[in-house]
């Protein structure tokens, strides 16, 4: 989603930059009243935090709900702390395939940056010191998934030493020592309730406070209803490989060897779930009051949630095509739940590969038909494109997609070489077509995966011109327009009312400017700028900006 929900905050009292909170709502709920406002100048806004003496501002931010009133503010600080023991992993955790984190050691060499103690400001409560402030489980570094549905509590985890200090919807618990032991938890609950291995297969389940049950091999997947009523959780008393859901602490379904998937159908207090059990190969999915049992030699993949509609495959193995596909001799029949009605439908068969897309709150499904060809899917089977290719994996690796709120398809793919090959060569002509008809066509190395404003409708494509990794020389297809950027661009950022686009660059010394429209947005260069927030037409913006 382009249009972020959330403003930058900067200034000895932690202040909005360049716009006022008032001016920076309104301008983001389209009702600007197109006050001047002159280049670089900076207006105070909303006091989140005063620094006392000693202490730095780090990182700031202001959640917005979807109507775009106030839900939360964010504040990190720092003060120095050049002699504290710095104690670390070693791994990076947000690397694509981390390997695992070992216990906590003494870090002899620490940076300079992490001689500091850190503190977490939100809505006005201070949290910490901490030597460090990560999420959880250490793999969503989104703060709008730390934080309640009221915007009233938030969920972190504060490094201290060599454990791990959680902080579960603004409640303290029992510290850990590896992200492997982290409490699981509902952060988006508002309740504190969660569970954690206090020893090996020895779990304990906290309940807004309350030790209520202990010794169990496991207790995992907690989740509530929206309304708060309804605690759900995934759990095995006595042996660990036979699971239970529970609600309210009584069991509704399994046993289970392992429960894949497992939730509250949105808007209900009726469980959806998706578990196998391995002593006699039986797999069901279960929707509400709804039984779907899954065939032997067949498993459940592409499982997805959203408040209209519950959707996963049914995906079978094809031993008799294995000779020629290898792994991709496999086909895919995909279900369908309505979340108003309750029914469940099913198209397919479809075969080799299957992804599954949300847009304005519909899924789409890119696949093959048995023959080849390219397929576009909405619900029903319904399709929306078809095309004859050569490779079809290969096509659909390649190829970025989006979809309008009037359901137009943008479809971006790889046009083949006249031998057919669309992987090998270093450079490639990629074609965007609306709706099937040819709107542009570039020479370029990479694209990333296609975006929409969700504000205006708009798609927005961007394309590697020079080299797939590091690219200096971009190309954005923004709503038909076509704007070209050089330098490194680090974050971009559509206006939510017009075809606008800023970016983040980093400069030849490494420093941050902020672009507009491929060219400068204004003569200041930075040492840091992150978080920017455009105006919906697009003319001001704001952003964190730092200076060392």
């Amino acid at each position: 989603m382009l249009l972020k929900k959330a403003m930058a905050v900067f200034g000895v009292m932690i202040f909005a930059f360049c716009l006022s909170s008032a001016d920076l709502l309104s301008q983001l709920k389209g009702k600007s009243q197109n006050k001047a406002h002159t280049a670089g100048e900076a207006k105070l806004g909303q006091k989140i935090y005063t620094l006392c003496p000693g202490e730095e501002f780090v990182y700031g931010k202001i959640g917005l709900f979807d109507d775009g009133q106030l839900k939360y503010t964010l504040a990190v600080i720092r003060k120095p702390s050049s002699e504290k023991p710095i104690y670390e992993a070693n791994f990076d955790p947000y690397a694509s395939r981390p390997v695992g984190e070992p216990v906590m050691k003494l870090n002899n060499n620490p940076r300079a940056y992490e001689k500091y103690d850190f503190w977490l400001i939100f809505n006005g409560r201070k949290f910490g010191p901490y030597d460090r402030i990560l999420d959880m489980t250490q793999n969503d570094p989104d703060i709008d998934n730390w934080v309640s549905r009221d915007g009233k509590h938030i969920s972190f985890c504060g490094v201290k030493g060599q454990k791990y200090y959680p902080i579960i919807n603004n409640q303290a618990y029992v510290p850990f020592w590896t992200t492997g032991q982290a409490p699981s938890y509902d952060a988006r609950s508002g309740k504190s309730t969660n569970s954690i291995e206090w020893s090996q297969a020895n779990f304990r389940l906290y309940e807004n406070g309350p030790k209520v049950l202990d010794g169990w091999k496991s207790i995992k997947q907690i989740t509530y209803s929206e309304d708060g009523t309804k605690l759900m959780y995934v759990g095995a008393r006595d042996n660990r490989n036979e699971k239970y859901v529970y609600v309210n602490h009584e069991k509704i379904a399994g046993p289970y060897y392992l429960v894949s998937k497992a939730g509250f159908i949105p808007g209900t207090n009726k469980v959806y779930c998706a578990g196998f059990n391995i002593h006699n190969n039986y797999k069901q999915v279960i929707l509400g009051d709804k039984r779907v049992d899954i065939p032997d030699g067949s498993g459940v993949t592409n499982f997805h949630v959203n408040e209209n509609k519950i959707v996963f495959t049914i995906e079978t193995r094809v031993p008799e095509m294995s000779a020629k596909y290898g792994a991709l001799a496999r086909k895919f029949t995909v279900m369908e739940y309505d979340v108003k009605t309750g029914n469940i439908s099913r198209h397919g068969e479809y075969w080799k590969t299957l992804n599954v897309h949300e847009f304005n709150g519909s899924f789409y499904y890119e696949t093959l038909s048995k023959d080849e060809e390219f397929l576009y899917l909405t619900y029903g089977g319904r399709w929306l494109a078809k095309k004859k290719v050569k490779d079809g994996p290969a096509f659909i690796l390649y190829a970025r997609d989006v979809v309008t709120p009037d359901g137009t398809l943008y479809l971006a793919y790889r046009k083949a070489k006249p031998d057919g090959n669309i992987e090998k060569a270093r450079k490639f002509t990629y074609v965007i077509t609306k709706n099937g008809v040819k709107v542009a066509e570039y020479d370029a190395v990479f694209a990333e995966r296609a975006r929409l404003n969700e504000s205006n409708g708009e798609p927005f494509f961007v394309f590697y011109l020079d080299q797939a990794v590091g690219a200096l020389d971009r190309m954005f297809y923004y709503g038909g327009s076509e704007i070209r950027s050089d330098g490194y661009v680090m974050e971009t950022v559509c206006a939510p009312e017009s075809l606008n686009v800023y970016s983040i660059v980093r400069t030849a010394d490494t420093r941050r400017r902020v672009y507009k429209n491929g060219k400068p947005a204004d003569e200041l260069i930075r040492d840091g700028v992150t978080e920017v927030v455009v105006s919906g037409d697009g003319s001001i913006y704001a952003a964190l900006v730092s200076n060392t």
